[in-house]
């Protein structure tokens, strides 16, 4: 699948913007698409902004809406749909940190994020402002980066995992940390996810192999799965799935005292990315192995690297990203093979970015008919049929580090204290 590698001039809204307001008449914005530089100029008109190639006559650039472009390279060409942000403000005491992570519940108008500090903060979303309004800043939160940030649904509660191998669950009400869970993993904590709606239950991926469920309640690890095969295979990334089977399977305990650990899980399965590029399935209500998939062949394994970022979508397909290698793929899935095998077909592949240096696909999550996917140097969406590109994420100029999907709006962190809503 072509995937085309697109730069824009970060302030080029603001450029077009003043062409609307009459503050120009005319300015000219950059713009490269697989390598090939352009200039687009922007000309003041009577309510409206006009768009010429400098370079190129045949090159049309146009407004689609407040924050929709569309560029073509050739008359019938295939248009490459650009997406400015709207840019957050932060306060003085914020700006600059690089923000690892962040969550947000547009439901609340509240956004978490973790930066490379330690630091824990949240702050009032104003849909009609830029600027953000601080509710708590909870220096040294952690020890050192903050790596993972999750808002349970209620808007009020809120988890953060960090390079001090520590999960601990905060209130946004006034700062305080009930638990803390530490212990179980013996390696970086990689990647977590809520269970169910409630919340009672999260999962938590680790280097050392292992992933755990935790029930938040008791601060309690209650259950660990590994790798038969490999048990310290590294586990990059995780999702959790609601899927219910033809003959749903009643949740079990295997133990007496198991009995009130496990909530939710009936119904769902775990899929864990691991560094030696297999994806595990776990039926959680169950808390057995389901079965798994070779995302990367072995002889793929060293120049793609593990299995940095999975998503599902539906019941029966996944996307996964790679940690070494800006590569996409989706796999329809089957059932269980020999050997424990799941049977899976590649039904697209996208290769992102520079093929010849080191780049990883940071994370990726499905929006309705499209992955969300960033990586090390593009920021997109792709289509879940076939894994073309729907549109391009513009408008800045540092390192995004993390994004999160809310009421349909994309927010991305990143580096210099940036935070955007797409």
């Amino acid at each position: 699948m072509k995937f085309h590698t697109v730069d824009i001039q970060a302030d080029f809204l603001a450029v077009i913007n003043d062409a609307l307001n009459g503050k120009i008449d005319e300015e000219t914005i950059w713009v490269r698409v697989d390598g090939r530089s352009l200039r687009i100029a922007v000309k003041s008109g009577a309510g409206s902004a006009g768009y010429r190639c400098v370079e190129d006559p045949a090159v049309t650039f146009a407004q689609v809406s407040a924050r929709r472009f569309e560029l073509a390279l050739a008359p019938g060409a295939e248009r490459v749909v650009l997406r400015p942000p709207k840019a957050y403000l932060f306060a003085d005491a914020d700006a600059g940190a690089s923000i690892n992570c962040v969550a947000v519940s547009a439901e609340h108008a509240v956004a978490v994020t973790g930066d490379s500090n330690g630091t824990l903060s949240s702050f009032s979303l104003d849909r009609d402002s830029v600027r953000l309004a601080r509710r708590l800043r909870l220096a040294d939160a952690h020890m050192s980066d903050v790596t993972a940030v999750l808002i349970f649904t209620s808007g009020s509660v809120a988890l953060s995992a960090g390079l001090d191998y520590t999960i601990k669950i905060w209130s946004l009400a006034d700062g305080s940390c009930p638990r803390t869970m530490r212990g179980a993993q013996k390696g970086r904590i990689t990647a977590v996810s809520l269970v169910g709606a409630r919340g009672r239950n999260f999962v938590s991926a680790s280097l050392d192999g292992s992933a755990c469920i935790w029930e938040c309640g008791s601060a309690r690890c209650a259950h660990t799965f590994r790798r038969v095969r490999k048990p310290r295979d590294p586990v990059l990334s995780l999702a959790v799935q609601d899927y219910q089977p033809a003959a749903p399977a009643p949740e079990i305990s295997h133990s007496p005292e198991d009995s009130g650990l496990f909530f939710e899980c009936a119904g769902k399965r775990l899929f864990c990315g691991h560094g030696s590029g297999t994806v595990t399935v776990w039926d959680l209500g169950r808390r057995a192995f389901a079965g798994e998939v070779q995302a990367a062949e072995s002889g793929e394994a060293d120049s793609l690297g593990g299995v940095n970022a999975i998503a599902v979508a539906g019941r029966e397909s996944i996307v996964v990203g790679f940690e070494k290698k800006a590569v996409v793929r989706c796999f329809d899935l089957g059932a269980c093979g020999a050997g424990d095998k799941i049977s899976s077909r590649l039904r697209w592949e996208v290769a992102m970015g520079n093929a010849e240096g080191e780049q990883e696909i940071k994370k990726l999550e499905i929006l309705g008919d499209t992955v969300v996917c960033l990586s090390t140097d593009e920021f997109v969406t792709l289509n879940i049929s076939d894994g073309s590109a729907n549109e391009y994420f513009v408008g800045y100029d540092s390192v995004l580090n993390d994004f999160s999907i809310s009421g349909g709006n994309i927010f991305a962190c990143g580096k210099e204290g940036l935070l955007l809503e797409y």
